[in-house]
């Protein structure tokens, strides 16, 4: 906590030590965007010490819920699974379908719990510090947005949603039908949404270690698309080449 209200002064004094400078009038791209950034405080920028204090502490309390927090066994609590590398292997290598439930559901009920009435806090004094960066953003979410330095980035992302849709929705129906065949019909819906705590991971972000699972053809040697793909391009280069050749020659 000391640390990062160091950090947020020393932000402050580079911020301001920045500004004197009509920076927003730069002719250069890069220098302006460098000046951009080290103005910009985020929650730095909260001018309440007692509130930002309490920011920081609470940011370091519910990171030390989160990778401190482990799932205990229901029938003997002594025998606790941290995150990692414990629930990670769980989620990864069981494929007992209980097993597999406790310590997806084990882990957020402790650390959830106690996360819950944290993050509201949390919420509420972020927003109130980001407000206070020269009235750059709304609120924390818009903050965070900044950084990928992309003004309709919501909008790409809601684009590229839409067209991967389709495919996700394919993929995800192939896998549920995999899934029910190991898991039972009971344990998986036909047309709902599958378990979270059966996807190999424990934010489900990946489905790799449950390949095994869904292996579309199983023991089949994997398709190489690389030749084709090098020849694809090697014959567009050409057909560049030959076009490039052909306009040098007509006008010249």
């Amino acid at each position: 906590v000391e640390a990062s209200l160091a950090e947020a002064q020393f932000d402050k004094e580079v911020s301001q030590n920045a500004s004197r400078f009509d920076w927003q009038n730069f002719n250069n791209a890069t220098l302006k965007r460098l000046f951009d950034k080290i103005t910009g405080l985020g929650t730095a920028a909260q001018t309440d010490q007692a509130k930002l204090e309490e920011l920081n502490n609470i940011l370091s309390e519910m990171d030390n819920i989160y990778s401190t927090g482990k799932a205990c066994e229901y029938d003997n609590p002594s025998n606790c699974l941290a995150l990692n590398p414990d629930l990670y292997n769980c989620l990864a290598d069981s494929r007992d379908y209980d097993r597999l439930r406790f310590c997806w559901e084990g882990w957020r009920d402790a650390v959830g719990r106690q996360l819950k009435d944290k993050y509201p806090r949390f919420v509420e004094l972020s927003n109130d510090a980001v407000g206070q960066d020269a009235q750059r953003w709304e609120d924390t979410g818009a903050y965070w947005r900044s950084w990928y330095e992309t003004a309709d980035f919501q909008e790409q992302l809601e684009n590229l949603y839409n067209q991967l849709t389709p495919l996700y929705n394919n993929l995800h129906a192939y896998v549920r039908k995999k899934l029910r065949a190991t898991y039972g019909q009971d344990k998986i819906s036909a047309t709902g949404p599958i378990p979270a705590h059966l996807l190999g991971n424990m934010w489900s972000q990946s489905w790799i270690n449950i390949y095994d699972l869904v292996e579309p053809y199983p023991g089949k040697t994997s398709l190489d698309v690389t030749p084709k793909m090098q020849e694809d391009v090697s014959r567009s280069l050409s057909f560049i080449s030959y076009c490039l050749k052909q306009l040098f020659f007509a006008e010249n």
